[in-house]
């Protein structure tokens, strides 16, 4: 016979471990919102990500889509998806789900908070800004002479001391129906009055979304260099040459079924960067 002491106790000793197991799976439980652009023309679509990861995803509720000012939501196009992957030694589940808008009227926007129900517990995303911009507002002039593809070579301040670390990042340019498959640099690179290092750079590089001048490219950062001033005065990178792989997408009225759409190789070269460096 059990005596009432002893069932408070193991009643006691469950509920504490039924609590510290609620309190694991939910802190083991990321939500996560991400806009696929954050710069939208008029007209463009755009996709809203969410990604719900855990250990244990026992029961999960699709999202509810709030109306979103400045967009307007395509249900039919809804798409989801699951990964299941080790972090850390520990199995990890990731459920997403990618809902479809069209940018309406021009304007700054935030995507609110959107509520994810995961094993029984409410969790919330974080709001995202946005910007539907106004295609009119782009001079077709300028459209039509941007290059689409270019590099340029970004210091992290031109104007430095001698001895000062400054960071300069090689980062390619290039328009969203270009297709980068790899690049090469070009040796020979000479960063005269610098004492030169190449930092790590990653095998693959992260692409982003930048609008420059109204027109949408993808940046990459390809290669990243710690320069060290060695005199005061007026001191230029010279340009940096790399060679890139591509595939241009885009149909043209001379060939509408892009049958010329072969890879090439396009050699490519930054202007040079003049630095200030002053005296410590």
């Amino acid at each position: 016979m059990i005596k009432t002491g002893n069932k408070l106790a193991i009643l006691f000793f469950l509920l504490i471990s039924l609590f510290a197991n609620s309190m694991v799976l939910a802190q083991e439980v990321t939500v996560q919102a991400t806009l696929s652009e954050n710069n939208i023309f008029e007209g463009e679509s755009v996709q809203l990500d969410i990604a719900i990861s855990g250990t244990a995803l026992n029961s999960l509720e699709r999202p509810e889509i709030p109306s979103i000012s400045g967009l307007r939501y395509l249900p039919n196009r809804t798409i989801s998806g699951s990964n299941y992957t080790y972090v850390n030694g520990k199995p990890s589940l990731t459920q997403s789900y990618g809902f479809q808008f069209i940018a309406q009227t021009p304007g700054s926007y935030t995507v609110p908070s959107i509520k994810v129900t995961v094993n029984g517990k409410d969790f919330t995303t974080k709001p995202i800004a946005f910007k539907v911009l106004d295609p009119k507002t782009i001079d077709n002039g300028i459209a039509e002479r941007a290059p689409d593809i270019y590099v340029r070579l970004e210091p992290s301040t031109t104007d430095p001391v001698v001895g000062q670390q400054v960071v300069a990042d090689v980062v390619l340019y290039f328009k969203s129906e270009i297709d980068v498959s790899n690049y090469n640099t070009v040796p020979g690179w000479k960063a005269e009055g610098f004492w030169k290092e190449e930092l790590n750079n990653p095998a693959q590089a992260r692409t982003t979304s930048v609008i420059i001048n109204g027109i949408r490219y993808k940046r990459a950062r390809l290669l990243q260099y710690a320069l060290f001033p060695t005199k005061a005065g007026e001191l230029t990178l010279s340009p940096y040459t790399l060679t890139v792989r591509i595939r241009n997408t885009r149909r043209t009225a001379r060939d509408p079924f892009n049958f010329s759409f072969g890879q090439e190789n396009k050699e490519l070269k930054t202007l040079p960067v003049t630095l200030t460096v002053g005296r410590p």
